[in-house]
């Protein structure tokens, strides 16, 4: 029987070799989910190198695609990949790919209303491994200024992520605002757990 970190980093070596070169075609049958799911699974301390290179295989990839197939990758996907892609923030193909997303967040026409406050979350969170990229600082602005308006509804998980990201961009004036927002939002969320 095989344990979970050798699972992973077989399934990462499978979905690297068997599917990564296959993205763009998954991406128009409707498949971004599942490689979103898949790439969160394997990039984790469990997937070990295996689950760095898929996910770095993948990062690559989304780097390089065009606006017409970011449309059709699913809004929660491209949130799951931005967090995948932080948690290996050293290689600079996550890091290509966490700014395409980031850029492609900040389109006029694409928007970030139709994120959940996990999706907006996740999205903060995996821009955040790079403070020093405008591209992402420039999404966690706008993130940021959504925010404000769909607090009542934002569970306490989501809400510590977004400070913490936030945190990273201390002098940016939209994320201190939401901070600030959201600590207002505290004491009414801490009311209805009592």
């Amino acid at each position: 029987m095989l344990d979970k970190p050798t699972f992973l980093q077989k399934a990462a070596a499978d979905f690297r070799y068997r599917f990564v070169a296959r993205l763009e075609e998954d991406i128009r049958a409707g498949e971004s989910w599942s490689y979103a799911k898949t790439c969160n699974a394997v990039s984790g301390e469990a997937g070990g190198r295996e689950g760095m290179e898929a996910c770095k295989a993948l990062a690559a990839r989304v780097s390089r695609l065009d606006d017409a197939l970011m449309y059709e990758v699913e809004d929660r996907a491209l949130a799951l990949l931005a967090v995948s892609f932080g948690r290996n923030s050293r290689v600079p193909e996550c890091r290509r790919g966490a700014i395409r997303i980031a850029e492609f967040c900040c389109n006029e026409s694409r928007g970030l209303r139709r994120q959940t406050d996990q999706g907006l979350s996740l999205l903060v969170n995996g821009f955040s491994k790079w403070p020093g990229a405008a591209g992402c600082r420039e999404a966690t602005v706008a993130i940021a200024g959504e925010v404000p308006s769909q607090l009542s509804r934002v569970v306490p998980q989501a809400l510590a992520n977004l400070v913490n990201g936030f945190s990273k961009w201390p002098d940016a004036a939209g994320c201190c605002e939401a901070t600030v927002a959201i600590a207002g939002e505290v004491p009414s969320q801490l009311s209805r757990v009592v």
